[in-house]
């Protein structure tokens, strides 16, 4: 309980500082800095999963993720080729890969642990 109060105080704080960091940044035209901050800000949550709250990260499936190239997602699907590879499933999870190409089977084969 102790933890858990810890983290969320951290990640509360931290939040509102990226927030207020990146109200600043966002009339930048270039991307970097608000990439910069992202990675920092999903860094610095990492690190008080880990330290504060006790938690690790386990990836399985790396073996069947792309070596090289986008992921398969909506954001890197081709116009022309979105409906085919993402389609709505349920309304629990309102978007799937489908099966049917190599990209969206190998990332289903893919998962995160959060022990």
């Amino acid at each position: 309980m102790i933890r858990s109060t810890a983290f969320n105080l951290y990640a509360y704080t931290l939040t509102l500082l990226a927030a207020l960091a990146g109200i600043v940044l966002a009339p930048i035209p270039s991307p970097a800095p608000l990439r910069a901050l992202l990675q920092g800000y999903a860094r610095a949550i990492r690190w008080g999963m880990r330290w504060i709250g006790g938690m690790t990260v386990e990836v399985r499936g790396r073996q069947y993720l792309q070596k090289e190239g986008p992921p398969c997602s909506p954001a890197s699907i081709t116009p022309r080729s979105t409906a085919s590879c993402w389609r709505p499933t349920s309304r629990a999870s309102p978007w799937s890969p489908c099966t049917s190409c190599s990209s969206c089977r190998s990332s289903a084969r893919s998962s995160i642990a959060w022990r």
